[in-house]
């Protein structure tokens, strides 16, 4: 990954984050940064870039084409391994990340997890008593 590849991404995401799901993603893309810093098996970079379109496929209209023509392939099934799928439980969800043993999909997630549970205005009962159960897990 090289910084062209976070120029297109927050391109990606400035076109298709509206403000307040683009501020959440900026704080992912750190978090995930920051804790790569400390593993030797996460590029930090790719952190970052996984980070911000961790929601790309999920929460907005943009395209799968788009997306892997700013982040290439293999982040791309990062992001998909990120995008929970309509039909599936969250238990199945967060299992299959896990599964997934990609261990670049497990820090963004627990990134994702932490800005959720950093941010009181949004941290909803729903949403903590979606996450509340898988949180050892992303210790």
């Amino acid at each position: 990954m090289t910084m062209k590849e976070i120029a297109q991404v927050m391109s990606l995401a400035e076109k298709y984050y509206p403000k307040n799901k683009l501020k959440h993603a900026i704080r992912v893309a750190n978090y995930a940064y920051e804790d790569a810093k400390s593993r030797n098996n996460v590029d930090t970079i790719a952190a970052f870039v996984v980070g911000i379109a961790h929601d790309l496929l999920e929460d907005t209209e943009c395209p799968t084409e788009e997306l892997e023509a700013a982040i290439g392939s293999v982040y791309l099934d990062t992001v998909i391994t990120l995008t929970k799928d309509e039909v599936d439980t969250y238990a199945d969800y967060i299992e299959s990340i896990f599964t997934s043993k990609n261990n670049l999909a497990i820090l963004v997630k627990k990134a994702d997890m932490k800005d959720h549970f950093m941010q009181e205005d949004t941290l909803t009962d729903k949403l903590l008593k979606k996450y509340l159960p898988y949180i050892k897990e992303f210790l």
